[in-house]
């Protein structure tokens, strides 16, 4: 048997038993709203998930096309930065080659300027040695015809041979002058 100070303890609790009781229609209504407002819920809640799973598959999808013609563009940027390399290794290579040529035509040059010098200065050498005796042997051949025609008073060159005449309008007429043939 139960002591007089434990039923003293358990007597409120047995009257919130007995309002529970009688509140147990009223609870258990409260529960199957419960359980109906829990359900809408779920059911709201997993067609969010469902919409939200859709939505990421898509997002995916189209980041793994994205990402393939990324990788796709990477290959070709690599194979064009490549050939590219290629290209200029070529380029390096022909800018050297074309730098020697320009050192040995550089030298050529200086070498056929230092050339001509040397030839010009021997023309100009074998021009006045050649008009000297051009000049000289007009002189002793005109001379010598002078005796059979006393008016030849100039000669000219033309061709290589030596011309006497007395014409001083004849182009390049040299005038000259005998040597006295007293002897």
């Amino acid at each position: 048997m139960i002591s007089w100070q434990l039923q003293q303890k358990l007597r409120p609790i047995k009257e919130k038993l007995a309002v529970v009781a009688k509140n147990r229609n009223f609870l258990l209504a409260l529960a199957i709203i419960g359980v109906f407002v829990i359900g809408f819920y779920i059911n709201t809640y997993t067609a969010r998930i469902v919409e939200l799973k859709e939505q990421t598959e898509n997002q995916l999808s189209t980041c793994e096309g994205k990402l393939t013609d990324c990788s796709r563009n990477s290959t070709s940027l690599q194979q064009n930065l490549n050939s590219c390399q290629s290209n200029l290794d070529s380029c390096s290579t022909d800018r050297q080659k074309l730098s020697d040529l320009y050192k040995n035509a550089s030298f050529d040059f200086l070498t056929c300027q230092t050339n001509f010098g040397v030839l010009n200065n021997t023309f100009n050498e074998l021009s006045t040695n050649y008009q000297m005796l051009a000049n000289s042997s007009a002189t002793n051949i005109c001379c010598k015809k002078k005796i059979d025609d006393p008016s030849l008073k100039y000669f000219y060159i033309q061709n290589g041979v030596i011309y006497c005449t007395s014409d001083s309008s004849q182009t390049s007429a040299i005038p000259f002058v005998c040597p006295s043939l007293a002897s």
